[in-house]
């Protein structure tokens, strides 16, 4: 039972997507009740 429950999601694919397309996946997920996270590893500098 998810009710009450905080949820996230991971956009481990933003690298394939526009900024434009990006945009519309945040806003889908607010939407949604979700949390937009990204995911990063300092170690490999991806940021």
């Amino acid at each position: 039972n998810s009710i009450g429950q905080t949820k996230f999601n991971t956009f481990y694919y933003l690298l394939l997507l526009s900024n434009d397309a990006i945009a519309e996946q945040v806003e889908y997920m607010i939407q949604q009740k979700l949390i937009p996270c990204v995911k990063f590893n300092i170690i490999k500098k991806y940021l």
